[in-house]
């Protein structure tokens, strides 16, 4: 969803974080606008300098096996990454939840439901578990629970921030008001 506000969001991210070249928050937000906007190459090339430059930074190991997920990447690498990110940071829900997205799209479909549940248990409120609770309910076909599993990811990231990312929340209302899939489809 190429817009002209995203790519002047990645402009202006990308001058400070040439300014600012130790701050990971600015890697991190420049990768999410780079990645939003389509632009899939600069945003893992961003999180891979950052991943040399704070190879112990939890967040952009997940931040970069999660893109590489989301982008159609190599599955095994996504892992290696998201595991990596745990491995640094044990208990965290959104990791586990992307973990589960790169073993759905590994095929590994009862792996991404176990590591849900545990997502779900150690965070019930983290909006990535849900989302990604809803991507393998549409993936199995069960078109409601996927609705369901979309609408309360929504509803936690409006209530949660004011200033909630636009592109997550248009593309987590696109997914909510999906028409149910059959199992094939």
């Amino acid at each position: 969803a190429r817009t002209g506000q995203g790519r002047a969001a990645a402009e202006v991210l990308q001058r400070a974080a040439r300014a600012f070249p130790e701050s990971v928050a600015l890697g991190l937000q420049l990768a999410g606008v780079l990645h939003a906007e389509g632009e899939q190459a600069r945003a893992r090339a961003v999180l891979e300098a950052l991943a040399a430059a704070s190879p112990a930074d939890a967040r952009v190991w997940a931040a970069l096996g999660h893109q590489i997920a989301e982008s159609g990447g190599d599955p095994a690498a996504a892992q290696a990454h998201l595991r990596r990110a745990l491995a640094l940071q044990p208990a965290d829900a959104r990791t586990l939840a992307y973990l589960s997205c790169a073993l759905r799209r590994g095929g590994d479909g009862d792996g991404a439901r176990a590591l849900l549940g545990q997502a779900l248990a150690l965070d019930p409120e983290e909006p990535a578990v849900h989302e990604h609770l809803g991507d393998l309910h549409h993936a199995a076909g069960e078109g409601r629970e996927a609705a369901e599993a979309w609408g309360r990811a929504l509803r936690l990231v409006e209530e949660a921030s004011d200033d909630a990312d636009a592109a997550a929340l248009q593309g987590l209302r696109c997914k909510a008001k999906s028409p149910p899939r059959t199992p094939g489809q």
